[in-house]
């Protein structure tokens, strides 16, 4: 133990530990020990999240709140939030209870880098930019902001504002200074002038400023397709890989590319979900498959390979243990079909509330579809040994199966 340390905390004070808790000389940190053992050392800082967990494991310990608000000057109330956000082992309960009034700030660095980025382009989006800027914003984060924080927010935070007195319905200098402004950009995901052209090169003044238009290397493909399935390649080929990401897009210069747009999140996801239909997914496999030499109708070997991954989307699923996460979370089970090149020929998505050895043969019954009736047999499954299960066993009737025990290396 070291010299000079004060008892802040007696273990006679807690009903069921040991715990005592001790000042170091410095001031800067408690020294927590069990019994005459150190077990750890937290900051006195009362802004870390560290010290805050600290004061809820007390409480929860058996201190009693009145000890811990004289000795360590919390609210009471403070103090039972920290402890009931521990026993609830929820990883978003516990981040609003640890983060307090910080997890409620409307401006956050992203949010700053989406509006410097979209005030720099407020050339193309014309007079009433600013109520454009806050509807993506408001679409995006999920808040509302002002038109004056909007322009506060790229004062202090973007490159020096240029005069905005800029004359609109001249839209060749328009052009000139959206260009310039765009020059040199610290920020991430913002336009930047290309290479290939001087920047004292003469524009025609019927020229108009554009995003996405290396759209138009592909119009001659695109034009063969129905408007929505137009508007969906447009928005892959623009980098939203996915229906969220299409709010950064500017569907302004979509237009050009696209006869019809749909813009809100909603009509996009009601339209997929009309064309998502299990044909469709089968047809895209088959066409996948022809692509793969050892792919369904060709290969006699395909891997098992089941993912876990954090589910952020708007369902409500069950909670599973995340291993990237090293915690629990609302999870989703993605569980692929390898070829024995390696090469990905089939996936499924799943809840947790179906157990591998299920999951498996789900997923299964709708992989035959890709085999013709004579193939469906005489197959070898590498898979882990999350399969073992004598009922499992006996349902490889047609096929073989090659899994290992708990233990095995190899």
């Amino acid at each position: 133990m070291k010299e000079n340390i004060q008892l802040v905390l007696s273990n006679y004070e807690s009903k069921y530990s040991d715990l005592s808790v001790f000042l170091d000389k410095e001031e800067a940190e408690f020294y927590v020990y069990i019994g005459v053992a150190l077990l750890e050392r937290v900051s006195i800082d009362a802004e870390e999240i560290g010290h805050k967990m600290f004061i809820g494991r007390l409480y929860n310990s058996g201190v009693k709140l009145s000890v811990l608000k004289e000795r360590f000057e919390h609210d009471p109330r403070t103090i039972k939030k920290w402890g009931r956000a521990l026993k609830t082992c929820d990883v978003d309960e516990m981040s609003k209870a640890f983060t307090g009034r910080k997890a409620k700030m409307k401006t956050t660095p992203e949010l700053i880098r989406y509006v410097v980025q979209q005030y720099k382009e407020r050339f193309i989006l014309g007079h009433s930019f600013r109520e454009k800027i806050i509807m993506r914003v408001e679409e995006v984060f999920g808040v509302r902001l002002s038109p004056s924080l909007i322009s506060g927010i790229y004062r202090n935070c973007g490159d020096d504002l240029p005069d905005d007195s800029f004359d609109l319905e001249d839209e060749n200098k328009a052009t000139l200074e959206h260009e310039e402004t765009f020059t040199g950009s610290k920020y991430v995901g913002s336009v930047q002038r290309s290479p290939f052209f001087s920047s004292d090169r003469p524009l025609s003044p019927n020229g108009e400023m554009i995003h996405h238009a290396g759209l138009v290397l592909f119009e001659k493909h695109l034009s063969s397709y129905p408007w929505f399935q137009r508007q969906i390649i447009c928005q892959i080929l623009s980098g939203a890989v996915n229906v969220e990401q299409s709010k950064s897009l500017c569907f302004e210069s979509l237009a050009k590319f696209c006869p019809k747009l749909l813009k809100t999140l909603r009509e996009q996801r009601q339209l997929l979900d009309d064309y998502a239909t299990l044909d469709g997914e089968l047809e895209l496999y088959r066409i996948n498959a022809g692509l793969l030499s050892d792919g369904p109708g060709k290969g006699k070997v395909y891997y098992f390979d089941p993912h876990t991954k954090r589910y952020t989307g708007t369902l409500n699923t069950l909670k599973g243990w995340c291993g990237s996460l090293h915690s629990v979370s609302r999870i989703i089970n993605l569980d692929c079909f390898h070829t024995q090149s390696g090469r990905p020929c089939f996936i499924q998505h799943y809840s947790p509330y179906y157990d591998m050895r299920e999951r498996f043969f789900m997923s299964l019954a709708v992989f035959d579809e890709l085999f013709a009736p004579d193939d469906r047999s005489g197959r070898t499954f590498v898979i882990d040994r999350g399969i073992f299960g004598l009922e499992c066993f006996k349902r490889f009737e047609n096929d073989y199966l090659i899994t290992w025990e708990k233990g095995f290396d190899g």
